[in-house]
């Protein structure tokens, strides 16, 4: 059991008016207790109180220890596993619910407990993930350099003979050479038109000269994932398709300077947006700049319009503007920026500069 995590949890389980929270995220789990179960569609659940007090309530075919660390609550295949939760709860109490809890977990629960206020608990345990601690920061910084290197082969690899998928390929032994323990769940490699689509997965096309190569992609290194974009471009590159390029650098570095402590997130957002869209591209960006990263790929805080939240030291996240223009081609550029004391610490190296693979 990680026993300040887990403290700084209550702490926010207070400030949300928490008297329980019930954690199923895999990932939130092992955040706080070092437990790893992949539970698929059975019920695994911590159950923290307001006093720090940790219960599981698990099947017995997962592989949990009876010294974990916390009360553990079995049952069987032919229990009902809702059942074991629900007597955890008293009525009238505020009891917090993860995202990740199914639906039919959730209205078996509220049926069996409908004296209780079930409310969502996500927004505690996020407060407490999304400031990460030094040890997260050094995983998160070595990911980073990591994920560089993978970068500069892959680029290096670049050949007009090879599809999207065998580019893919390699980048994923590349990534198992390096050291990383897996590649996060997949690369978005786009040559030339399917680079207009942002999150296109890799096929057999192959290059042609002239052609934009979007390379997105992301590993995990003891359990902290990397993620960064570069965009490069096949023995040419159009006067249309340089203009979008040095577009998005533009949005992409103004947005990065802007981070602090104290900004709000949607500021951030706005500054690439304002850029993107002066140019005359603003239709072709339609996602957020950015998302937060640890142990998930995506997790808050989301550099999003709307965000009020504000920037503060310790938060990484992604900044990662695009545009995506039909017959044109697509380009985005994505590094991982980490909220210092007073600015900011950009965790990628890899050279923004454009270039075009002979």
């Amino acid at each position: 059991m990680n026993k300040s995590r887990i403290q700084r949890l209550v702490i926010q389980m207070k400030r949300f008016h928490l008297n329980k929270l019930v954690i199923t995220s895999p990932t939130t789990i092992r955040y706080l207790t070092d437990v790893s179960i992949s539970p698929g569609r059975r019920l695994f659940a911590l159950v923290l109180d307001e006093r720090g007090n940790t219960i599981f309530v698990s099947n017995r075919m997962f592989p949990l220890k009876e010294d974990c660390g916390a009360q553990i609550l079995w049952y069987s295949d032919w229990d009902d596993g809702t059942e074991k939760l629900a007597n955890l709860f008293s009525d009238g109490e505020n009891v917090g619910i993860d995202h990740d809890f199914s639906a039919g977990f959730t209205f078996a629960l509220m049926a069996q407990k409908p004296k209780v206020r079930f409310c969502p608990g996500s927004p505690a345990i996020d407060r407490v993930r999304m400031m990460k601690e030094h040890d997260e920061i050094e995983l998160m910084r070595r990911s980073s350099a990591m994920n560089d290197d993978c970068m500069e082969h892959l680029i290096a690899y670049i050949s007009g003979n090879l599809s999207e998928r065998e580019l893919a390929d390699r980048l994923y032994s590349l990534g198992q050479e390096i050291g990383f323990d897996d590649h996060s769940g997949g690369a978005i490699i786009s040559y030339g038109q399917n680079a207009i689509d942002a999150h296109h997965g890799p096929d057999e096309s192959r290059l042609k000269s002239g052609d934009s190569i979007v390379m997105d992609f992301g590993f995990s290194y003891r359990g902290y994932r990397s993620d960064m974009t570069r965009t490069v471009f096949f023995q040419s590159a159009s006067t249309a398709l340089e203009k979008i390029y040095q577009t998005v650098l533009e949005a992409q570095l103004a947005a990065i300077q802007a981070v602090r402590p104290g900004v709000p997130f949607h500021f951030v957002d706005q500054v690439a947006r304002d850029i993107i869209c002066r140019a005359g591209y603003g239709e072709y960006f339609p996602h957020r700049v950015g998302h937060g990263i640890g142990l998930d790929v995506h997790e808050p805080p989301y550099v999003v319009g709307g965000n009020e939240m504000t920037l503060e030291s310790g938060m990484i996240f992604s900044i990662e503007p695009g545009i995506y223009q039909p017959e044109v081609g697509g380009v985005r550029i994505e590094d991982l920026i980490l909220v210092t004391e007073d600015g900011f610490e950009n965790l990628n190296h890899y050279t923004k500069q454009l270039q075009i693979i002979k």
